[in-house]
């Protein structure tokens, strides 16, 4: 999994560009036209994955609704390996720690999550697992 992580960091991680919107606690990567939620309960608040499916789905800031789990490949786009915890730096809010995928789709039996505290993209068991969310949007 580990070369899987940093493949796709290679592919995405040249011409990256991202753009931090304070007002609205969001980063925009203009590259891929995704809109990331960078807002504090990013970096504090752990959920099991059922209700960070939930949590995403639900999200509302400013009017912005449309939120979701973002898959693997998107959440290793914005992995910066220079850092810790290994976020691009325009996200203000980030925690060393798993950070779930939307990849799980139908199945709880087995979760993915890349975690920022070594840029790697895991997979395991969802039961009492809780990480943290970023939820993602098309812009």
């Amino acid at each position: 999994m580990k070369a899987f992580v940093f493949l796709v960091f290679a592919l995405f991680a040249f011409g990256a560009d991202f753009e931090r919107n304070d007002a609205t606690q969001s980063v925009l990567d203009k590259k891929r036209g995704l809109l990331w939620d960078d807002s504090l309960l990013t970096a504090t608040q752990k959920l099991s994955y059922k209700n960070a499916y939930a949590y995403c789905s639900e999200l509302n800031t400013n009017g912005t609704t449309g939120w979701r789990l973002p898959s693997a490949t998107e959440l290793v786009g914005i992995i910066d390996t220079t850092r810790t915890p290994s976020i691009n730096t325009a996200f203000r809010h980030a925690a060393t720690g798993g950070y779930w995928c939307e990849d799980n789709k139908k199945s709880t039996s087995v979760l993915y999550w890349v975690d920022f505290s070594d840029s790697t993209l895991y997979s395991g068991s969802g039961v009492d697992r809780y990480l943290f969310v970023r939820c993602v949007k098309n812009k």
